[in-house]
């Protein structure tokens, strides 16, 4: 990635936040990826809001809205944290409904829901003993699609299908396997949830390529949650949540597992056991000079043991998976820091240089949350957002009492005093313009309509310009006689006589004799010389002696086509008529 000073957006916002673009749910050994590709539902609506079904009601969320103005093509929109809606139609992406991959003759991924612990314990039991189906707990056929690799025992997949269980082979849907460097080789099954509804939305993408300058507005929504409300927040996370996002590969290495568990030891809270995650990480060096870990070698053990430096992927993604592997959901979002702020507090220009990646922590009743692993230090974008965990920006944070009633905003009002009720007396409404107001009817260009009418003035003096540019260059190329009857033409046009897309320039020239026919020959000799280069091949020059009558001849016409333009915008004026005195 090009790290530089080019411009990608300019954002209007009220305050510094990280600007997110995409989310992504599943790691591996060398990497993140997408197991399934993610499901694009269309908005339906202008506006680009998300469909209500997919969202869900939080406590301490903050809505906040931002304008962009695009410098580079891209098709994701920026919000400020999960998207709500957008002034333009767009689509949202959401996750894709995950699979878990029961291994017959090994260990699955290491994330496998409760309800499935007992089918991939009695699988495994039953591929060993060469038993047919006993101990077998399929689960309900109502809850689960199942799914067989082409090399499971005909046996078993004769007992999966009995009775209203149902299996279809992996090769006709053609689904993916959790992991890309998984354990496809042996005989598997995948299982995936049938009754779960759609996931909570994680980007929203443009209907086309959006291309500068492209300006559009986007609503996200933000934690404003205070450390002692997520400390508060406990363990009953979704199934939803957890089916995605406390996936790890089947060989993820113990010596992360361990040094999550060290760090960890003394937290009571999934907040304290991200904190205290986040605070051993921020005191790592950055670098963006780093080697790749040995083929084989997994990422996040090659950025803790080996290298114990790195950028923004390095923190973000040993975060998330430490949590991951203590059994809290996190998940990798990739987007841009803040930026410079370029018009007093409100201007905020993204560069190359600012591209970055963040954990995201889920917590119960209050959602996503965004922690800050990577050294606020590295540059100054990030220096603006604050080490508090938690924080998008510099977010308000209400006391927690408050926000488990009110929202932020009203909370804000409280705090301030102020009350949100109307006052009893309303102020009285002038029935009548003002004595300096300007009559009904008159002229008047209001302060904010200058730039307006500035653009017409504008426009005004430059189509002119442009035109005689545009037949200067016309006349530089083509010569003099391009030039002339090009202006033929659009005289011609002005008077009246507009050429057809279909004529030949014989037959325009015909009609233009027919309204000047006392210029008849001037014509004729303009048309002839344009035919002659346009149709003749470069052997047909123009020489000295013929360029003196073909000027002549052009201004006759030119003049004889003004006039007849003038009679046309000037009307005659009639003769009095005589009456009898």
């Amino acid at each position: 990635m090009e790290l530089g000073d080019d411009v990608l957006f300019e954002v209007e916002s009220p305050d510094a936040y990280r600007w997110r673009m995409r989310v992504y749910d599943t790691y591996s050994r060398g990497g993140w990826l997408y197991t399934q590709p993610p499901t694009i539902i269309p908005t339906g609506v202008p506006t680009g809001e998300v469909p209500a079904h997919v969202t869900e009601s939080l406590l301490a969320r903050e809505e906040v809205e931002i304008g962009v103005k695009i410098h580079s093509r891209s098709n994701v929109l920026l919000t400020v944290g999960e998207p709500v809606s957008a002034s333009i139609t767009t689509n949202t992406e959401l996750s894709s409904a995950p699979s878990f991959l029961i291994d017959l003759e090994g260990d699955g991924v290491s994330y496998i829901p409760p309800d499935l612990q007992s089918i991939s314990s009695s699988l495994q039991s039953w591929t060993g003993s060469g038993q047919t189906g006993a101990g077998i707990q399929i689960p309900d056929p109502s809850a689960w699609e199942v799914f067989y690799s082409e090399d499971v025992p005909e046996g078993l997949i004769n007992y999966l299908t009995t009775g209203d269980a149902q299996a279809v082979s992996i090769g006709e849907v053609g689904l993916l396997p959790p992991l890309e460097d998984g354990p496809t080789e042996a005989p598997h099954l995948l299982l995936r949830r049938s009754t779960e509804g759609l996931s909570s939305p994680v980007a929203l993408l443009g209907i086309r390529v959006l291309t500068p300058p492209r300006r559009y507005t986007t609503v996200g929504s933000i934690s404003v949650a205070t450390p002692e409300m997520l400390r508060s927040a406990g363990t009953a996370y979704p199934t939803s949540v957890t089916d995605r996002y406390l996936q790890l590969p089947q060989d993820f290495p113990d010596s992360v597992r361990e040094l999550a568990g060290n760090l960890t030891a003394s937290s009571e809270s999934p907040y304290d056991m991200a904190e205290a995650i986040r605070e051993h990480l921020v005191s790592l060096p950055y670098t963006l000079d780093v080697s790749l870990p040995p083929p084989g070698e997994d990422w996040v053990e090659h950025f803790l043991f080996v290298e114990r430096r790195g950028f923004c992927h390095n923190f973000a993604s040993a975060m998330v998976t430490m949590l991951r592997s203590l059994g809290v959901p996190a998940r990798l979002v990739t987007g841009m820091a803040p930026g410079i702020q370029t018009n007093g507090d409100t201007t905020f220009e993204v560069q190359t240089r600012n591209y970055h990646a963040w954990p995201e922590v889920y917590f119960p009743r209050y959602g996503w949350v965004e922690f800050e692993p990577t050294p606020s230090g590295v540059q100054d974008s990030l220096g603006q957002l604050g080490t508090e965990t938690g924080s998008s920006g510099n977010a308000a944070t209400p006391s927690d009492d408050c926000l488990l009633e009110f929202s932020p905003a009203e909370c804000e009002l409280l705090r301030l005093g102020i009350s949100d009720e109307l006052p009893e007396e309303l102020p009285d409404i002038q029935p009548f313009p003002r004595a300096d107001s300007p009559p009904p009817g008159g002229f008047d260009i209001p302060f904010d309509g200058w730039p307006y009418f500035a653009v017409l003035v504008v426009l005004a003096v430059l189509l002119p310009l442009g035109t005689v540019y545009y037949l200067r260059r016309l006349a530089t190329r083509g010569g003099l006689v391009v030039y002339a009857y090009t202006m033929m033409c659009l005289l011609g046009s002005v008077a009246g006589i507009r050429r057809r897309s279909q004529e030949t320039p014989w037959e325009y020239s015909s009609r233009l004799i027919s309204a000047l026919p006392d210029r008849a020959e001037a014509v004729r000799l303009v048309t002839e010389r344009y035919v002659n280069l346009r149709y003749g091949g470069s052997h047909r020059r123009i020489y000295t002696e013929e360029m003196w009558s073909f000027r002549a001849a052009w201004a006759i016409v030119r003049r004889g086509l003004l006039k007849l333009i003038a009679s046309r915008i000037i009307p005659r004026r009639r003769p009095r008529s005589s009456y009898p005195g």
